[in-house]
């Protein structure tokens, strides 16, 4: 069994944790600890691919906030200092300003890495201010 965070090596060589002659056959995901939400961002509706995808969970008990974004590097990246933020109750914008500043975006495809930053911080504050039921300032 491999841990999720895990099976995306990243390193530039292998795409998968999956030694030669291994199938996947099942995968087993946990419930969220949280509400949360997933958004496929693309400028064109018409197009399959992501500019970058996006899933948040706010967290109901310590360690459960989860701020994962896609499609912007070789694996999936996480905004650890951000989640932390996002557990503490900080506004969701500076959140969301942490998060953009501590993904190391590097894809250029569908878009440049500073566009799809700025993009991601909006539709992140966004998303966080209709999790908690708030209202965007």
């Amino acid at each position: 069994m491999v841990a999720g965070e895990d099976f995306f090596p990243g390193d530039g060589i292998r795409y998968l944790a999956l030694e030669p002659g291994e199938v996947l056959t099942e995968i087993l995901l946990p419930p969220p600890a949280g509400k949360g939400l997933f958004v496929k961002f693309r400028p064109q509706n018409n197009l399959d691919f992501a500019t970058f995808t996006l899933s948040l969970v706010l967290a109901e008990k310590s360690g459960g906030a989860r701020i994962v974004v896609a499609s912007v590097a070789s694996k999936p990246l996480r905004a650890r200092q951000a989640e932390t933020m996002l557990e503490k109750g900080a506004p969701a914008a500076e959140v969301a300003r942490q998060a953009g500043k501590e993904l190391p975006l590097v894809s250029f495809v569908r878009g440049s890495v500073e566009f799809k930053k700025q993009v991601l911080v909006a539709y992140m504050t966004e998303a966080m201010v209709a999790l908690r039921g708030e209202r965007l300032k």
